[in-house]
């Protein structure tokens, strides 16, 4: 009789079988239920080392850099930012921030985010940013659209030739930089851009924009024989 068993391999708690070859303390584990025979026990082994193929860690404080590594590739973390892609279908024309973009991807590495859900993070943050910059858009479309709505009732006797005018002050007193500027913005031909300009012509009168000197008349400086400017204030005339 050995230790373990008996010749007829039966131990005296009644275990028998290839179960006698198991210890006792492990004996009663719950990876053993359902067990009939040691082929059971060698299938399982096999389908668990299947199964762990491909398989990593997580990572703690002591993990190596290479375990980390190969953790971040499996889990789907490209090695740099050209592993991401991220941007999303644009509209035909449409403006695109390249640096937001490449901004975003390095966040995203930096803090080990995955590309697919890298991805997905982009997407739906580009559509709502995107969404609000539309809805702003349209208030401001549907504000200048009433405005001009209004300049148009105001001005109905005169419209067009109240346009013109705004056109000759702005031509007149604009320089080159501010008309650029204006046209750029989308604000030369602003309804209260218009209206702006059509008061300077009101106020200067038409004779303004005719021709000639524009300029204030200057009053001849007197000068003492030195040259020196002669002081010449109200106050001090008798």
């Amino acid at each position: 009789m050995t230790e373990e068993g008996n010749e007829s391999g039966q131990e005296q708690d009644g275990t028998e079988g290839w179960k006698t070859a198991i210890p006792r303390d492990i004996r009663g584990h719950e990876v053993f239920n359902g067990m009939e025979k040691a082929g059971d026990v060698y299938s399982k082994l096999i389908n668990l080392s299947e199964n762990s193929k491909g398989t990593v860690r997580i990572p703690t404080e002591n993990t190596s850099d290479e375990e980390r590594s190969a953790f971040n590739k499996v889990m789907g973390v490209p090695s740099d930012i050209t592993g991401y892609t991220i941007r999303p279908e644009l509209p035909e024309n449409s403006t695109y921030d390249e640096k937001m973009e490449n901004s975003f991807k390095e966040s995203a590495l930096r803090n080990k985010i995955p590309a697919d859900a890298t991805k997905g993070l982009y997407q739906d943050m580009f559509k709502y940013v995107r969404g609000e910059a539309e809805a702003t858009a349209k208030i401001v479309a549907d504000n200048d659209a009433k405005a001009e709505t209004e300049l148009k009732t105001s001005w109905a006797g005169d419209y067009d030739g109240n346009s013109e005018k705004a056109n000759r002050a702005l031509s007149k007193f604009g320089d080159d930089g501010g008309v650029q500027l204006l046209e750029e913005a989308g604000l030369k031909d602003h309804p209260a851009i218009k209206k702006l300009f059509h008061n300077i012509f009101v106020k200067l009168g038409d004779d303004e924009f005719i021709g000639g000197d524009t300029t204030p008349d200057k009053k001849e400086v007197q000068r003492t024989a030195g040259g020196t400017p002669m002081l010449d204030f109200p106050s001090m005339q008798t």
